[in-house]
């Protein structure tokens, strides 16, 4: 759960292969448009520097190169970073309110800054649950979330859906596994 697949930036290097930026942008967007607003933006904000940082990536990510665990996701906070700075002058030469450069370029935000590391695989957890969340039955799910997210014990959990504590286990494992898979799938790495 520690590595991106490789092969996923290089297809994401074709622009033709639109499966690839569909899959990276279902996965990327949510995650970038919560640290937005953690950041303290406005939504329609947030939301437009999510489509700036996703339309750069799209357009440069030939110029990334994978050096280390980590940085992709290094890289795609400074776009981030460099993408939020460009729209806090265009406000400020749009509004003709003077405001010092350092105001401007304070960015980021000390709230950003926390959110980005200590939420980072908090959230592509999440969009992985919410990837994976339709492939299984909803009995399975739920088992799964109440002892791998709520964590309740297998015996109590077995108790309240009236199922053997074996069942429990394979569904938590069934469960972990498919988030797993996306997660080694798509990711650059979790903190």
């Amino acid at each position: 759960m520690h590595t991106t697949s490789l092969p996923l930036l290089g297809r994401l290097h074709v622009r033709t292969d639109h499966v690839s930026w569909s899959e990276f942008v279902d996965l990327y967007a949510p995650v970038l448009y919560r640290w937005n607003l953690a950041a303290g933006m406005q939504p329609a904000d947030a939301q437009e520097i999510v489509q700036e940082v996703l339309l750069f990536v799209h357009e440069r990510l030939e110029t990334f190169e994978w050096q280390r665990p980590g940085a992709f996701r290094t890289w795609l906070r400074r776009v981030t970073v460099n993408k939020t700075r460009a729209l806090r002058r265009r406000k400020i030469l749009e509004s003709r309110v003077g405001t010092p450069a350092d105001d401007i370029d304070s960015y980021p935000d000390p709230r950003l800054d926390a959110s980005w590391a200590s939420h980072y695989a908090e959230d592509l957890f999440q969009r992985a649950c919410e990837m994976v969340r339709p492939l299984v039955e909803d009995t399975t799910w739920k088992i799964f979330m109440r002892v791998y997210v709520d964590r309740q014990p297998p015996a109590a959990v077995a108790r309240e859906f009236d199922v053997s504590r074996n069942k429990v286990y394979v569904a938590q494992c069934r469960c972990l596994a498919r988030v797993r898979a996306i997660v080694d799938r798509y990711l650059d790495d979790s903190p």
